[in-house]
C-alpha cells in the first residue's frame, strides 16, 4: 500500500486465546469489534477518544430506523446478486452442455458423410434436422 496507510488481517479466534495489552491501540480496537464486557469497554474508551466516538457513532447508526432499513435492503442487495450470478452461472453450465452435445453431433455427422452414410440415416441416428445436415454438407 503506503507509508499512510497499514492494514492488519486478524483473525478474532486467535485473539481471543491470547492476553490483550490495553496499551496497545490494535488490542483496544479488537476488544472493542469483538464485543468485550462493559468494565472493560468503559477502560478502553477512556484510554482512546477514538473508540468512544466509534461507539456513539455505532449507537447511532443502530437507533435510526433509516440506516437500519439501508443497512437491510444493502443486505438483501448483495444476496440477490449472489443468487443472480449463481443462476447465470448455472445457465451458463446447461448452454455450454447443449452446445457441446451439438458440436459433437455435427462432428459425428462430418464423419458419417465422410464415410458416404445417407444424410437420411445420419439424421435418424443423430436426431439433427435434414436441413441442418444439409448445411454441413456446404
Amino acid at each position: 500500500m503506503t507509508d499512510v496507510l497499514e492494514i492488519h488481517f486478524i483473525e478474532l479466534p486467535k485473539f481471543r486465546k491470547v492476553e490483550p495489552d490495553i496499551n496497545k491501540s490494535i488490542d483496544r480496537w479488537l476488544l472493542f469489534l469483538d464485543n468485550t464486557t462493559e468494565e472493560v469497554l468503559e477502560m478502553i474508551k477512556k484510554q482512546d477518544p477514538a473508540i468512544q466516538k466509534a461507539e456513539k457513532v455505532l449507537e447511532y447508526l443502530s437507533s435510526n430506523e433509516e440506516m437500519i432499513r439501508l443497512y437491510e435492503l444493502r443486505e438483501k442487495a448483495i444476496h440477490d446478486e449472489i443468487t443472480r450470478m449463481n443462476g447465470a452461472r448455472e445457465e451458463g453450465k446447461k448452454e455450454g452442455k447443449l452446445e457441446g452435445k451439438l458440436e459433437g453431433k455435427l462432428e459425428d455427422a462430418q464423419e458419417m458423410l465422410k464415410e458416404g452414410i445417407s444424410i437420411e440415416k445420419i439424421a435418424k441416428i443423430t436426431k439433427l434436422s435434414i436441413e441442418e445436415l444439409k448445411k454441413l454438407l456446404n
